[in-house]
């Protein structure tokens, strides 16, 4: 019952947030090209604006079901005719399916198979969206700062307990939303919408700069694409980079076509928006800004002050939709990219190496393979054959396979060699900066035009293109002084003809034969990544099976929600994972961060006597070989040292349980159960 309410929640939340974002466009952009197009804007823009409000009613202490459902109806009663417009779209849509259906599809069989993969693979997504996430990030921040929130009914600085409470957080606001309905499977369904969106998106532009073929091979390649596949099944938020990234982008080569100033302030929103899911977007306003500034020089001069007006325009856009997220940080830590650049901007009072290591300066130095001119160059080889060395995600075959394609095409269009610039740009900061492939997934959209545009150009060149041909080499042979012969045989133009047709023939219907093999792998990967998560989302297996066999946390969770009342607090030691533990708790290398009770407290009975005051009666701790946040490093006098001896254990703690979890990513991780004496 779960699922089916979340997936009519959801529905309502596609229809609502897209009626609000057409109704906010309006003002501003009434050209838009196809219904994909404008459904991908809007939807982007109502997202965002919604994701703010929530925000700022957090920030005010006011976070809660009703304030909640009371800001959705103001939404709706201000939006309602959009609504109404895409109700009725849908339901006439619906309605003539059938019989419009032959207009929906290519007149190729080819291309028709290449939908129905994708198609599969969009619902095996979809599916394992609603199953209970349990990637790492979400265990330690994603989901559990929103668990927060949605407790609490504030939006801020966590207490010693999360050093990213305060980042750009707009997708965490609608896992707050699903936690504060009480529909988990909601968090997985609005990820996944900012890859349907993002399919949209992707659809709309080639259709307007390329052709319909162009438009359907360019989509499919994207829910074909590994990295997608893994990433919309967990409650990530790179999703919503690469919808905001790539619209950003969209908006921009749009505004360099026709150098309308609504385009570049377009532009602006969707860079600002994908600076509120990640820091890292940044990546995206800074390229767009330097192509817009650098291009006031090379224009003429009657356009020049409408350039430097777009590129101002793009700036204020960019900043009033992002603003919010650094300018809080920047008021309680003083540093807009706190716990980042700490050399830079300080780190407000808290020990400085110790922010690094937080920072992930241990990861980011061990990820990657290597940042030389040799490795950029075999970068492409590498993060296809060697994910491994790039964070684990994958990119695919796909990608190396159809882009050197590139290399053998005679004419490239204007706005091809544009989004290959901007594609070779990001990836030469992302390679300079940080080599985890996830990072890599706000240009993928553009990848997947590009991909999209070689195909159709090798596949599907058109019947006059060919005709072309023939008609040249028809005209060589009369010019020789072949003449047709007068028994009907064909004459020397036309075998030639016939022999470079059957040549292209065969040539072409291998390619197709690869691609389609290609595809069905991929379409194949995606069922068995989601094959888990679709069975428990269709009753095959229970939520408890599904967490155990994949969540080491989930287990031991279990047993203190079980046997322990929301009167305990648990101080939990080297284990990041605490979305699933209900009872209050806060993790100790949080605390030791912002409080530095190693310092103050010199010895053990002064620091069993502090989290005694602070309210503590149980200690989680963990004991693993690989996992263990930071409780060796810079000073050996914290809790999560001590606990190794026993002596020190027996004189302060009363054992309670202990259990070895048996799930995927355990990495023989043992829990242990204390109580203060």
């Amino acid at each position: 019952m779960t699922y089916i309410l979340s997936i009519i929640t959801f529905l309502f939340f596609i229809i609502f947030l897209a009626g609000l974002g057409k109704k906010i466009l309006s003002y501003f952009i009434k050209d838009f090209h196809s219904s994909a197009e404008e459904f991908a804007f809007s939807y982007a823009v109502g997202f965002g604006i919604f994701g703010y409000s929530i925000l700022f009613l957090g920030i005010l202490g006011g976070l809660f079901p009703l304030s909640v459902i009371l800001v959705v109806t103001t939404a709706v009663f201000l939006s309602w005719n959009e609504i109404k417009i895409i109700v009725t779209n849908i339901y006439f849509f619906t309605r003539a399916f059938g019989k419009k259906l032959p207009r929906y599809l290519s007149k190729t069989l080819f291309l028709n198979l290449i939908i129905c993969i994708a198609g599969i693979s969009i619902i095996a997504c979809f599916l394992g969206s609603m199953a209970p996430s349990y990637s790492n990030d979400s265990m330690v921040y994603h989901l559990t700062d929103a668990k927060y929130f949605a407790e609490t009914g504030k939006i801020g600085l966590i207490a010693n307990n999360s050093t990213n409470a305060l980042w750009p957080y707009l997708i965490e606001m609608y896992f707050t939303i699903a936690i504060l309905l009480k529909l988990l499977p909601l968090a997985g369904l609005f990820h996944f919408s900012m890859a349907l969106a993002t399919l949209c998106g992707i659809y709309g532009f080639s259709k307007r700069f390329f052709r319909e073929e162009c438009a359907r091979l360019s989509s499919c390649i994207f829910f074909l694409t590994p990295l997608v596949i893994i990433e919309s099944g967990q409650t990530y938020v790179d999703l919503g980079v690469s919808l905001y990234g790539s619209l950003g982008i969209f908006s921009f080569i749009i505004w360099f076509q026709n150098k309308d100033i609504k385009w570049a302030f377009i532009a602006g929103i969707m860079s600002g928006l994908a600076m509120s899911v990640k820091y890292f977007a940044m990546i995206i306003p800074l390229i767009i800004g330097i192509y817009i500034f650098t291009g006031i020089f090379f224009a003429k001069k009657n356009t020049r002050i409408k350039i430097f007006k777009s590129f101002l325009i793009f700036i204020t856009g960019t900043f009033l939709f992002s603003a919010v997220w650094y300018l809080r940080q920047y008021l309680i830590f003083k540093n807009p990219f706190f716990p980042f650049f700490v050399d830079i901007f300080g780190s407000s009072g808290l020990d400085t190496e110790t922010l690094k290591q937080f920072s992930e300066k241990g990861i980011r130095d061990a990820m990657g393979a290597g940042a030389g001119l040799k490795d950029l160059i075999l970068l492409p080889w590498r993060i296809t054959m060697f994910p491994y060395k790039f964070g684990g995600e994958e990119l695919g075959p796909l990608f190396l396979s159809i882009l050197p394609a590139v290399l053998f095409l005679k004419k490239i269009e204007k706005n091809v060699k544009i989004i290959s610039g901007i594609i070779f740009v990001y990836i030469c900061l992302w390679f300079s900066q940080y080599q985890h492939l996830r990072f890599i997934i706000p240009i993928v959209p553009l990848l997947c035009v590009i991909a999209g545009y070689l195909l159709d150009k090798i596949i599907n060149e058109d019947t006059a293109s060919q005709c072309g041909i023939n008609g040249k080499l028809i005209k060589i042979s009369n010019d020789a002084g072949i003449e047709p012969r007068q028994d009907g045989n064909p004459n020397l133009a036309s075998s030639i003809v016939t022999r470079t047709s059957r040549k292209k023939f065969f040539s072409n219907t291998i390619i197709k034969f690869l691609i389609c093999a290609e595809f069905i792998y991929l379409c194949l990967f995606c069922v068995r990544h989601n094959w888990s998560a679709i069975k428990t989302v269709i009753g095959i297996e229970t939520i408890d099976e599904y967490l155990s066999n994949n969540e080491r946390s989930f287990e031991i969770a279990k047993y203190i929600n079980k046997n322990f009342s929301k009167h305990d607090k648990i101080l939990v030691i080297d284990e990041g994972h605490t979305f699933f533990i209900d009872i209050p708790n806060k993790r100790e290398e949080y605390y030791w961060l912002y409080t530095g009770y190693n310092k103050k407290y010199q010895t053990a009975k002064d620091i069993i006597s502090y989290f005694k005051k602070e309210g503590f009666t149980h200690i989680l701790y963990t004991v693993s070989p690989d996992i263990g946040s930071l409780s060796e490093l810079f000073n050996k006098n914290r809790l999560a040292i001590l606990m190794k001896g026993s002596e020190f254990k027996e004189k302060y703690f009363k054992f309670i349980f202990e259990i070895t979890p048996t799930s995927k990513n355990s990495n023989g991780v043992k829990y242990f159960l204390y109580a203060f004496i």
